[in-house]
């Protein structure tokens, strides 16, 4: 799975990226809003953390570029603007959930798995999931229906790989 975060805090963003990264996320980054819609519109991600108040474009306007061009992916918004009014806009304009800064790491994940089971692309157990094939992380092997594949170490890797370059 591939993750986007658009943070201008550079120690937030540091945090952000290696926790995504110790859930075995790819993960890229970017700083400022302009590098942030340049790399989402690549439509390559399976989620983008964004940030609303950034350099150059916003947070809100790169939802809305994004939207207005049919890039679907989720979005989660991870702010300090705490308001109720700047929590119902941000969800209106299309972003997928909103988490409010100070936030603990525990509720992010939770509610990353939670936005990427609506997607489909995990499982209830965040197994990897792509048309038939189910990679169950825990049993390090991958399953077609019920149909256990028996996979070595190495082509377990290699599955996981494609898999997470091809959601």
């Amino acid at each position: 799975m591939r993750v986007l975060v658009v943070e201008d805090d550079p120690s937030l963003l540091k945090i952000v990226c290696d926790l995504f990264e110790s859930e075995s996320f790819l993960t890229d980054s970017a700083e400022t809003g302009d590098e942030g819609y340049y790399l989402a519109q690549q439509n390559i991600y399976d989620l983008i953390i964004l940030d609303i108040m950034l350099p150059g474009m916003s947070g809100v306007e790169i939802v809305k570029k994004l939207r207005a061009n049919a890039i679907l992916v989720p979005i989660i918004l991870l702010t300090a603007k705490d308001a109720v009014e700047d929590r119902v806009a941000g969800l209106d304009i299309g972003a997928d959930d909103y988490i409010t800064k100070p936030f603990a790491v525990s509720e992010l994940l939770a509610r990353t798995r939670a936005v990427l089971r609506r997607k489909g692309t995990i499982g209830q157990e965040g197994e990897l999931i792509y048309g038939l094939i189910r990679l169950v992380p825990a049993a390090k092997d991958a399953f077609i229906e019920d149909n256990a594949l028996n996979l070595t170490a190495t082509e377990y890797k290699l599955l996981e790989f494609f898999l997470c370059d091809g959601l």
